[in-house]
């Protein structure tokens, strides 16, 4: 991959959509949202982030001709590379991957956020104190604590990350307690269901541990169940990946189903849910799913989605609010 100056070779304007119906290309734009835009393809400043960590970044980066070069198939140089965009973009000195472990693409990761930042602000979303901070949630907040720590790096919210994993959720408290980003986030170990295994009846347990109210939750599941994972799919992937990781009971769209239905017994008062699918098949689903519950006269909820591409990959965001 060659990579020089931090630039976007082109621009993609999101529009939030009410969506009447049918595919992508037959949904009906009744409002739109300027002034969000997402990189549809970027490049890293890597003679800015080598000149500031060299010695993270020497074994991984050659030079030819002025240009600087990384091999993006190399698992432990993505690790370089995003250990030194955490360090010097977003000034968080102490970040690392275990062994084994996902490790998050950071601008993949921004531009969810980005979107629900703009959704937020679109929709008139405040708290109900104005001197209040936005307070998201970030279900399966993995190893890193990526999602909490951009969240409030880009926009000042408070975030509750939680997570299954009790090594995950280890590792992502000692991050933040080494930045000392306690006051502003916190990461729980939710443990899985007796009755129920997997990532599921997720706010149902959430329940027993917090009474907050969050102006948002989001969540980015792994895409698969683990009967339909093969070894190519498991080759495809940049970085290391553990089970939980991998895959999850059911895949995204079970996961996604379960999270939508709970949503609706309003046990946990969110106002905006989201969601981010890796697969096509999934999102096409999801919105039929969404659409049996806000295209009547008995409807429940009003949604918003929306698609963004980043190099060669495309993801599929879907956000729901509850009607009153």
């Amino acid at each position: 991959m060659k990579v020089s100056s931090f630039f976007f070779k082109s621009t993609l304007f999101f529009l939030f959509l009410f969506i009447s119906g049918g595919d992508n290309r037959s949904m009906t734009r009744k409002r739109t949202l300027g002034g969000f835009r997402s990189q549809s393809d970027v490049h890293y400043d890597i003679p800015k982030l080598y000149e500031a960590e060299p010695e993270l970044l020497q074994p991984y980066v050659s030079k030819k001709d002025g240009d600087y070069f990384i091999n993006m198939r190399d698992k432990e140089a993505v690790k370089a590379l995003m250990t030194a965009v955490m360090k010097v973009e977003f000034g968080i000195q102490q970040w690392t991957v275990p062994a084994g472990n996902l490790c998050p693409m950071v601008y993949n990761r921004r531009t969810y956020l980005e979107w629900l930042d703009s959704l937020l602000r679109f929709e008139n979303t405040t708290t109900a104190n104005p001197d209040d901070k936005i307070n998201g949630l970030d279900i399966g907040v993995g190893a890193t604590a990526i999602y909490p720590i951009l969240g409030f790096k880009l926009f000042g919210w408070s975030m509750l990350g939680i997570d299954s994993d009790a090594d995950s959720v280890k590792h992502s408290q000692e991050i933040i307690k080494a930045n000392s980003l306690q006051h502003d986030i916190e990461i729980l170990h939710i443990p899985q269901s007796q009755e129920v295994k997997g990532s599921a009846d997720v706010l149902a347990r959430l329940s027993n541990f917090t009474s907050s109210r969050f102006t948002f939750c989001m969540c980015n599941p792994p895409f698969y169940d683990s009967e339909q994972l093969t070894d190519t799919r498991r080759r495809k992937t940049t970085t290391s990946l553990t089970k939980s990781e991998n895959s999850t009971s059911g895949g995204e769209l079970q996961l996604a189903t379960t999270l939508l239905n709970e949503s609706l017994t309003r046990m946990i008062p969110v106002t905006w849910f989201s969601i981010m699918f890796g697969r096509k098949e999934s999102a096409k689903s999801f919105k039929k799913l969404l659409q049996l519950h806000s295209d009547s006269d008995a409807s429940v909820l009003t949604y918003r989605a929306t698609q963004f591409t980043l190099g060669t990959t495309t993801r599929w965001l879907f956000a729901w609010k509850l009607l009153p």
